[in-house]
């Protein structure tokens, strides 16, 4: 019934959704009155059969419902643990703390001196990044293709640039394959602190998103 659901109205994609606990994406949405009905979660904390980097895994299906037209918004923040700016801050008396494994000039998607290990986090960093961007990119084509009004949406979710303080740290927002997408597709980059929005820390953070937002409206006082 719920699969029947998704494919006869289309549905809202939320890729990399976390765990079921807590205020999630879902549970505001249907706080709201929303069609909650309508969204599929994604992630490999519900289990091997939501693993995007398997042949046999549910990618292979999400790519044909952005075929068929089916996906009507692609939300995710995907994991960016080989972007962190936290790896060009040496840790003293830790040399075996995490390192930067990505480098300008080339190294953007693997710098020269990395590891099999590194090199293996780093793909599935990059592919799991790609793949969501691809079903936006495709699901988005087939929607001029087929004529139809309304945009496929997308929210993605980084660590915003910290090109001003640490030029060295490759961000994803800097790369001339996200500003080619970003042109391509008239993206949206909205650049705010989570810490204003009642989170714990301060984490600047950056959405490349076709809606047009204004964070500040969504601010909380300082306690």
């Amino acid at each position: 019934r719920r699969r029947r659901t998704l494919r006869q109205g289309g549905f809202a994609l939320h890729l990399f959704s976390g765990d079921e606990e807590g205020y999630t994406l879902k549970r505001s949405i249907k706080g709201q009155g929303g069609p909650h009905q309508r969204l599929l979660e994604i992630d490999i904390k519900h289990g091997p059969s939501h693993d995007l980097l398997k042949g046999n895994g549910p990618y292979a299906a999400l790519l044909r419902a952005a075929v068929e037209g089916k996906i009507l918004s692609v939300i995710g923040g995907p994991n960016c643990r080989s972007r962190s700016v936290l790896r060009h801050r040496p840790i003293p008396g830790q040399p075996d703390a995490p390192r930067p494994i990505r480098s300008w000039d080339g190294g953007e998607f693997g710098a020269p001196w990395i590891t099999s290990k590194e090199a293996a986090m780093l793909r599935e960093d990059d592919v799991l990044m790609w793949r969501m961007l691809f079903l936006f990119m495709v699901a988005e084509y087939t929607r001029r293709a087929q004529m139809k009004a309304d945009p496929v949406h997308l929210v993605l979710e980084q660590p915003a640039s910290p090109r001003s303080y640490e030029p060295e740290a490759v961000s994803f927002w800097d790369t001339k394959e996200w500003k080619g997408i970003r042109d391509e597709f008239k993206l949206n980059e909205v650049t705010f602190n989570q810490g204003n929005l009642g989170g714990l820390a301060p984490k600047p953070t950056t959405l490349g998103t076709t809606f047009d937002l204004c964070m500040e409206d969504y601010e909380r006082p300082l306690q």
